[in-house]
C-alpha cells in the first residue's frame, strides 16, 4: 500500500493547505482526466452532499500540488472533469461526520488508501462506501491538573491503523486536537484495527504515550481513555545529605511543642537544607514520631490541598518511628503534616532530596529501578565482614557495580534493617568521604528489628557509610532497590501523587477478598491505573506498605508480578506490631506487583501509593 503523505483535513495546517490551493473543477481546463463514482452507505443509500477531494501529487517526488473538490449529488454520484494527468489519492467525508471519513482503496472497503497515477480519459467506478463512524473519547492529564487548562500542553492525537491483510501499521495522517479542558473525540472512523498516540505539540517537552491497540465496529463509541503525559526532563531527583527541617521538641521549623491530637505542622521546605526555592514538585523526608501518648498515624500531603485518606507513618503510644515519604509541595513550597492520633506527638522530618518540576532546572538524572539485590548482611558477611557493628562506628559500603546498580550513580535507594541492637540509638548514612549529617535516616531500641527505606548519595568511586549512633553493637541489613542516574533521561522521572490507597486487607480494597495474607502467601496487586498512576508507561511505583498486624514474625517482599521472587525484603515485623516502610517496586509489563508474606502467620497488609517512575516511551 501505498501511504498517505499528509494529514487529512483534521489537521490545522491541512486545512490552510486544502483553503489556499481548493479549486473548483469547472476551473479546470477540458482534457486531461475524469474520476467519477457513487458514494453510497454500506447498505447500498445513495449519500449526498458528500465533500470529496482529490488530492494531486507528482508522481515522481510524492510531493502535493493541488487539492480539487466537489460534492455528491442526490443519487450520490461524484464527477471530477478536465484534471491533469497526475498521481492522485480520493476521500469522502461527510460534513456532518456522522459517515466515517473513507480514503479510495479498490481492494478493501476500509481505510488504507490506492494512491494511483491517473490517464487521459475517464476513469469511472471510483466507488465508496459509507459506514457509520466509530469514536473513542476521553481525556489527556499533564503532570498536574491544570497544566491543559493552563495552556502548557497542547496536545494532539494521530490515528495509526492496522488493516486486514496489511504487513505493518499504518500512519493514516489523521491528527485530532485535543480540547483546552483536556478532552478529546477521536471520530470519523471506519471499523478496523487502531492504535491512538498522544503527543505534545508544545515546547513544554512531554513524552508521546500510546494507549493500547483497541478494535473498532461500525457505529461503536469508546469512551473513558484517559491518557497521563509524562514529561521527558521534570521529575529528576537533586540527592542532599541530609538535613534536619523539623523538630518539634526544640522548636526547629516549626512551635516548640508537641502536635495535638488531630492537629497539622506546615513546614517549608522549599529554600531549605539544599532543597531550591522555586521548581520542585516533590521532596523526600525522613519523618518521625519521636513520642506520642496516643496511637494512631502521620499524614504528609502539599499543604493547602486537601488531605489524603491514606496515611504515611503508624504508630503506638510511646514509640520512636520513621519512615522515608514522597511528600508533594504546594506552589509555595510547603508541606502538612497531619497527626491522626488521639496522642499528642513530637514529630522530626530530615530533607534526603527534592525532585525538579520545571524545564531549565539543574538536571540531576532519572531513577532506575532493580529487582531487590541484598548488598550488605553484617550477620552473615555479606557486603562486610560478619559482626555487628561497633558503637558510634561506621560501616563504608560498596553499592557500584552490584545487583543491577552501574558506576557513575549520584545516588541509590536502600531498604536498610536494623536487624538488631544492644543499644538504642539511630543510623546515618551519608556518602562516603562527606561529611556527616546530624540528621538520622533510622531510629531503634534495644532488640528492635527495623527497616526504613533510603536514599543515599554516592561518593565517586560508589561507596556509601553507616553510622551507628546508639552506645550498642548493631547488626545491619541493606538491601538495594534502585539508582538515580547521573544525567537527565526519559526514562525514571519521578512523578509525584496525593496519597491515596491501592491496597487494605482489612476492607478488601484492591483485592477480591477480606482478610488476612495466609503465611507464606502471595498478594497480587494492580498498579497501572489506579490511585493517578498511569496505565501505560510505568516503570515502578513508591508504595507505604504496612504490617497492621501480624500473627507470626517475619518479613514482606514486593517484586514484579511473574518473576522470581527475590530473597531480599522490604518490611520485618514481630507478631502484632504495626508497622510500616516506603518501598519502590518494578512493576511488570501487565501492571502488576507481588507482595509475599514471609512469616509463620497470616498478616494484614495495606498500600498507599506515593508516586510513580516512568519507562520510556512507546516507539
Amino acid at each position: 500500500m501505498t501511504k498517505r503523505r499528509v494529514a487529512l483535513a483534521v489537521s490545522t495546517t491541512v486545512v490552510a493547505l486544502v483553503a489556499a490551493f481548493s479549486v473548483a473543477p469547472a476551473a479546470v481546463a477540458a482534457g486531461g482526466s475524469t474520476f467519477t463514482g457513487h458514494v453510497t452507505t454500506t447498505g447500498g443509500s445513495p449519500l449526498s452532499g458528500i465533500s470529496m477531494r482529490a488530492y494531486e501529487f507528482d508522481a515522481n517526488s510524492g510531493a502535493y500540488i493541488t487539492t480539487f473538490t466537489t460534492t455528491t449529488d442526490a443519487q450520490g454520484a461524484y464527477t471530477f472533469a478536465g484534471l491533469p494527468v497526475n498521481g492522485y489519492g480520493l476521500e469522502a467525508q461527510d460534513p456532518a461526520h456522522h459517515y466515517a471519513t473513507m480514503e479510495y482503496n479498490n481492494e478493501s472497503p476500509y481505510y488504507q488508501p490506492d494512491d494511483f497515477v491517473s490517464s487521459p480519459g475517464t476513469m469511472s467506478n471510483l466507488d465508496f462506501y459509507l459506514p457509520v463512524a466509530a469514536h473513542v473519547t476521553g481525556t489527556v492529564h499533564g503532570a498536574s491538573a491544570p497544566d491543559l487548562t493552563a495552556g502548557h500542553v497542547v496536545a494532539e492525537v494521530e490515528v495509526q491503523d492496522y488493516s486486514s491483510g496489511d504487513p505493518a501499521w499504518y500512519e493514516t495522517g489523521d491528527f485530532w486536537p485535543v480540547n483546552p479542558d483536556g478532552t478529546f473525540d477521536v471520530g470519523d472512523l471506519p471499523p478496523d484495527v487502531y492504535r491512538l498516540i498522544f503527543s505534545d505539540q508544545s515546547d513544554t517537552g512531554y513524552a508521546p504515550v500510546t494507549v493500547p491497540t483497541m478494535s473498532l465496529n461500525e457505529n461503536q463509541t469508546v469512551s473513558g481513555v484517559n491518557v497521563y503525559l509524562s514529561p521527558t526532563i521534570d521529575g529528576g531527583l537533586g540527592s542532599l545529605a541530609p538535613a534536619r527541617l523539623l523538630d518539634t521538641r526544640i522548636g526547629l521549623g516549626a512551635p516548640k511543642a508537641a502536635v495535638g491530637p488531630g492537629g497539622t505542622v506546615v513546614l517549608q521546605v522549599a529554600g531549605q537544607g539544599g532543597v531550591p526555592a522555586s521548581g520542585v514538585s516533590a521532596v523526600l523526608l525522613n519523618v518521625t514520631v519521636a513520642g506520642s501518648n496516643g496511637a494512631g498515624y502521620i499524614t504528609a500531603y502539599a499543604a493547602g490541598g486537601s488531605r489524603p485518606t491514606a496515611s504515611n507513618l503508624n504508630f503506638v503510644p510511646g514509640q520512636l518511628v520513621p519512615n522515608l515519604v514522597v511528600a508533594p509541595l504546594s506552589d509555595d513550597g510547603k508541606v502538612a503534616l497531619y497527626n491522626g492520633s488521639n496522642g499528642s506527638t513530637q514529630l522530626v522530618a530530615d530533607v534526603a532530596g527534592y525532585y525538579l518540576k520545571g524545564a531549565g532546572a539543574p538536571a540531576p538524572g532519572g531513577f532506575g529501578s532493580v529487582a531487590p539485590y541484598r548488598l550488605l548482611d553484617t550477620r552473615s558477611g555479606v557486603g562486610a565482614p560478619v559482626g555487628a557493628v561497633a558503637p558510634h562506628g561506621t560501616l563504608k559500603l560498596k553499592v557500584t557495580g552490584l545487583g543491577g546498580v552501574p558506576d557513575g550513580v549520584k545516588a541509590v535507594a536502600l531498604n536498610v534493617t536494623v536487624a538488631g541492637s544492644t543499644g538504642a540509638g539511630y543510623i546515618t548514612v551519608f556518602a562516603f568521604g562527606g561529611t556527616q549529617p546530624t540528621a538520622s535516616n533510622l531510629n531503634f531500641v534495644p532488640g528492635q528489628l527495623v527497616p526504613n527505606l533510603v536514599f543515599a548519595p554516592v561518593s565517586d568511586d560508589g561507596y556509601v557509610n553507616l553510622y551507628n549512633g546508639s552506645p550498642g553493637a548493631t547488626q545491619l541489613v541493606a538491601d538495594v532497590a534502585g539508582y538515580f542516574q547521573p544525567a537527565p533521561a526519559n526514562a525514571g522521572a519521578f512523578h509525584s501523587l496525593a496519597p491515596s490507597r491501592l491496597l487494605d486487607t482489612r476492607d478488601g480494597t484492591g483485592t477480591d477478598h477480606v482478610g488476612a495474607i495466609a503465611p507464606g502467601g502471595v498478594q497480587r496487586l494492580q498498579i497501572t491505573g489506579q490511585g493517578g498512576v498511569p496505565a501505560t508507561g510505568v516503570a515502578s511505583v513508591v508504595l507505604n506498605v504496612t504490617v497492621a498486624g501480624s500473627t507470626g514474625a517475619g518479613y514482606i517482599t514486593a517484586y514484579p508480578d511473574g518473576q522470581a521472587r527475590p530473597t531480599a525484603s522490604n518490611l520485618n515485623f514481630v507478631p502484632g506490631q504495626l508497622v510500616p516502610n516506603l518501598v519502590v517496586v518494578p512493576v511488570d509489563a501487565d501492571g502488576y506487583i507481588d507482595l509475599y508474606n514471609g512469616s509463620s502467620g497470616s498478616t494484614q497488609l495495606v498500600a498507599d501509593v506515593a508516586g510513580w517512575y516512568a519507562s520510556p516511551p512507546t516507539p
